[in-house]
């Protein structure tokens, strides 16, 4: 009986650092964390998240973003996280996909009809969305806090 009392040690550090390598984030992968405030409608529709490498112009267009998550808009203050971001620049937009169609909602001349929010609170102008220049952040392998993105109707 001693004799197993004295494996556990053993096999509990065993146990500890394969499930610490197993939780460990990759290397030169970060985190962008994007605060997200002013959510309206909480519980209709859905937060479309999209994740944009080096575009023109961001204006929350689906097939133009490398990477799309959804979120149920559950409060008005909501944390949106892209995980395993390769070092490099990115911009967020999320918009407020009341009815549940995928796309950002615009009236005839373009102009959202959907809630919206871009990295650093960027407004778009009469050409479209916002330029990379005015949206960019860079990720360099570590967490990320954005400041936080304001749901608002960008062109009013």
């Amino acid at each position: 009986m001693f004799r197993r009392w004295l494996h556990l040690p053993m096999v509990a550090a065993l146990l500890l650092a394969v499930l610490g390598h197993a939780q460990a984030p990759a290397p030169g992968l970060g985190e962008i964390q994007a605060p997200l405030v002013g959510v309206r409608n909480l519980g209709k529709g859905q937060l479309i998240c999209l994740l944009y490498q080096k575009v023109d112009r961001v204006d929350a267009d689906v097939r133009k973003a490398w990477r799309v998550q959804t979120v149920r808009p559950t409060a008005r203050d909501l944390l949106i996280r892209f995980e395993a971001v390769p070092a490099g620049e990115y911009a967020v937009a999320v918009f407020h996909d009341m009815d549940g169609d995928g796309k950002l909602t615009t009236n005839f001349l373009g102009v959202p009809q959907e809630d919206l929010a871009i990295s650093r609170n960027a407004k778009g102008g009469p050409l479209g969305g916002p330029t990379w220049v005015d949206v960019k952040v860079q990720v360099s392998g570590r967490v990320l806090q954005l400041q936080p993105m304001v749901m608002r109707l960008l062109y009013d």
